[in-house]
């Protein structure tokens, strides 16, 4: 089934160049995308309804996964959807993203 409201989408990535194609690309699919490069920014970005949040903030990956699916961010549901990316060099970084529901 296809909605016809624009998805609100938040992509919190520190990579520039990444965020910026991704932003680019959903708001050509007909999305309303919000940008965001650090935690604060995403954090600021939640406190509007979100349908959906891309994330690769690095160390502050997790601890933002973790406020969210405890509960701990008054504005966002638990069950959020959530796509995590990780340029981590940690092997064990998608594991715990995986963990957390993402």
């Amino acid at each position: 089934m296809l909605t016809t409201e624009p998805q609100r989408v938040i992509v919190a990535i520190q990579d520039d160049i990444a965020r910026e194609a991704l932003l680019n690309n959903l708001a050509a699919d007909g999305h309303d995308p919000k940008g965001a490069s650090s935690l604060g920014h995403a954090r600021s970005h939640l406190k509007q309804q979100a349908d959906i949040l891309i994330v690769d903030l690095g160390a502050d990956t997790v601890h933002l996964i973790d406020t969210i699916r405890g509960g701990l961010h008054p504005t966002v549901e638990p069950w959020l959807p959530i796509i995590a990316g990780s340029r981590s060099s940690d092997l064990f970084q998608p594991v715990r993203l995986l963990e957390r529901g993402c």
